[in-house]
């Protein structure tokens, strides 16, 4: 039997040891990966919940006051939240809800999916229906033919919730007394005029944690 050179003994030995490595590391990666993934999971939030609060009910035009919240809860369980209030001397319940709407999902820097509770019967059904994306599609023009009242709100509506998975409800919830509560405090403060738009943009800190 000839004996292999010792180069060649050399070079196989090198090469099974390169390929043990790179076994391993294969392993640390998938590992590293699979720890990754766990942790991402994790910290993605488990379920989302946004509430809308307005003062004034039906079409008519008056002095309102409305308020977002967003509750976020995390995979471990802890909780977030972020709201703020918007306050307008001359607004009907339709558009304030749609700028709420709009004010709570301009937040989300990627696609989720949540549960959106509204007393807005107007906007509930559009949402609910799928009205909206028909309108969209139609360049806001009704099945009846007409054009959609208040174009633009929906618009702007229709921009941020795209992507987003949403369940909308009318649903009783947790935080109704405190944010109507804040609302009557809104109203009962006199506002300047905002320097554009229709809308005074008030922080409330204590509803921005985590």
């Amino acid at each position: 039997m000839k004996k292999k050179p010792v180069a060649v003994l050399l070079i196989l030995m090198i090469a099974v040891k390169e390929t043990t490595a790179l076994v391993v590391l294969t392993k640390v990666s998938d590992d590293v990966r699979d720890i990754s993934e766990e942790v991402r999971l994790q910290e993605m939030p488990q379920q989302i919940n946004i509430y809308i609060e307005t003062s004034c009910k039906g079409p008519a035009v008056k002095k309102a006051a409305g308020a977002w919240f967003v509750e976020c809860i995390k995979g471990s369980g802890e909780l977030a939240t972020r709201g703020g209030v918007l306050y307008a001397d001359k607004v009907t319940e339709n558009v304030l809800t749609l700028a709420l709407v709009k004010s709570a999902f301009s937040i989300f820097t990627r696609p989720c999916q949540s549960r959106v509770f509204t007393e807005c019967s107007h906007v509930l059904n559009t949402m609910k229906n799928g009205w909206i994306w028909q309108w969209r599609e139609n360049n806001w023009v009704t099945a009846k033919g007409t054009m959609a009242k208040n174009a633009e709100a929906w618009k702007q509506c229709a921009e941020v919730v795209e992507g987003h998975k949403t369940d909308w409800t009318n649903g009783t919830h947790p935080y109704r007394i405190k944010m109507q509560s804040r609302l009557v405090k809104e109203l009962s403060v006199k506002h300047d005029l905002p320097a554009a738009g229709i809308y005074v943009a008030v922080s409330v800190p204590e509803w921005n944690i985590g």
